[in-house]
């Protein structure tokens, strides 16, 4: 039905309700009351229904445009956010934490191997296993965080409000999700996969964006050099380094 119209003797005393639809499918209501009875003649209440259809249209094209920009800030290939909207987001971060203060972390994950296991399995078990990881992370991640294909075998986590132990709690189950990866179509056959995380706290180890990126960056590198599946702060790379004081 275009609308129901409803008259009472008690306040609102007229009411006109019109459906919103977008190829048959509810997608909300227009409801319109006036306190005074047979407020909304035939006239009225034509104008009223042709107002929801361009209403309806209005509301499809914002909820299309949303999917658009949704499915364009995603990887396709493992859903996470792309690299471009998580320098954004970072840049939001930075600049939320030098209004407001407080601190967050940023770790970067990478998968130990990876191209060696890519040539050794195959291109779709590979891609399946990057699937795979990157559900997992995203489902042990908080709302807040923000988790994104950094590289090929690179992933980036932003974790707002959180301190070094807290990030390092979630580094470690991150890492733990990679070392029980399975393959796909398997009996629980492991992929021998490990994943190594450099990380750094803003604004403690960098004032700025690209200094932050580049610390923990230095901080996975390091990690890497001391083996598979290390977990390692841009604080204790420069304690290590001299560059802090060890105590």
């Amino acid at each position: 039905s275009p609308y129901a119209h409803v008259e009472s003797d008690d306040p609102p005393m007229s009411e006109v309700v019109v459906p919103l639809t977008s190829r048959d499918n509810l997608i909300g209501a227009l409801s319109i009351t006036s306190g005074k009875k047979g407020f909304f003649g035939e006239d009225v209440l034509r104008k009223l229904v042709d107002y929801g259809r361009v209403l309806s249209v209005a509301i499809e094209n914002r909820i299309l445009s949303s999917s658009y920009h949704d499915l364009a800030d995603r990887d396709p290939l493992t859903g996470l956010y792309t690299q471009r909207y998580f320098q954004s987001r970072l840049s939001q971060e930075i600049n939320r934490i030098d209004r407001f203060g407080g601190r967050f972390c940023l770790a970067i994950l990478e998968i130990d191997d990876f191209k060696t296991f890519r040539k050794e399995r195959g291109h779709q078990v590979a891609s399946a296993v990057l699937r795979d990881i990157s559900k997992k992370i995203t489902d042990h991640l908080r709302e807040v965080d923000v988790a994104a294909r950094y590289g090929e075998k690179e992933f980036a986590i932003l974790l707002p409000h959180a301190d070094k132990e807290q990030a390092r709690r979630v580094g470690e189950r991150l890492q733990n999700i990679v070392r029980l990866t399975t393959l796909p179509e398997s009996e629980g056959e492991s992929t021998g996969l490990t994943a190594s995380i450099g990380m750094a706290v803003y604004p403690i180890d960098s004032s700025f964006k690209d200094g932050l990126l580049e610390a923990a960056d230095m901080a996975l590198a390091r990690a890497k050099e001391s083996g598979r599946g290390q977990f390692l702060s841009y604080d204790e790379l420069a304690r290590e380094q001299g560059i802090l004081d060890k105590d």
